[in-house]
């Protein structure tokens, strides 16, 4: 693998929202994003595409990655890494 060789799918995807940690994309922007990269998806429908790997990254059992919509009913993602439930704490407190 060379290392020049570009993120691509779900991974391209997940770099640009863990970046951009907490702030809520559309597909739109997510596809502007990648263009802007280099990184979009080699696909007639990129934008169908990007909203494939967006529903898995969601859906996948580990994922950070959360959907939600505006009031206007856009659909709209964003990574969000969960707070420490431990708050802080490395060991049990008793």
């Amino acid at each position: 693998m060379e290392s020049s060789e570009r993120p691509r799918g779900a991974e391209a995807i997940l770099s640009i929202l863990q970046v951009e940690e907490n702030t809520w994309f559309n597909v739109k922007e997510v596809v502007k994003l990648l263009e802007e990269r280099g990184w979009l998806p080699e696909s007639d429908n990129p934008p169908n595409a990007v909203r494939t790997a967006l529903v898995r990254l969601v859906a996948a059992v580990d994922s950070n990655v959360q959907k939600g919509s505006t009031n206007g009913g856009t659909v709209v993602y964003r990574y969000h890494e969960p707070e420490d439930p431990g708050h802080g704490y490395s060991e049990e407190p008793f």
